[in-house]
């Protein structure tokens, strides 16, 4: 393995250890919000429900920023889009869909 092959698969864990950090909140947040959306909820759990779906929101958006940033970081390292799109288990079509603006 070369030089440039180790520091890809440096800034590949390292970005994956950081998405898989940012992912244990909305896991937890699920496991503890699963008994208020399988039963009819009281306006305090509607309060609570709408909270929570805005803090996801805020989640999904920081995630996605995350992944833009670990794209445009793999792209200048030299990653292929097949890579890209083989670490996110989705087609190359589909990465090159998801971010046509990096491109």
């Amino acid at each position: 393995m070369d030089i440039a092959e180790r520091t890809l698969e440096s800034t590949l864990n390292a970005h994956a250890a950081a998405l898989a950090h940012d992912l244990d909140a909305p896991r937890e947040l699920t496991r503890m919000r699963y008994d208020a959306v399988t039963s009819f909820p009281d306006p305090t759990s509607v309060t609570e429900l709408l909270s929570t779906l805005d803090a996801t929101e805020v989640v999904m958006r920081t995630m996605k920023a995350k992944q833009t940033s670990a794209v445009l970081d793999l792209r200048a390292l030299g990653a292929s889009w097949q890579q890209i799109a083989d670490a996110l288990n989705v087609s190359k079509q589909a990465v090159h869909k998801r971010f046509q603006s990096l491109a």
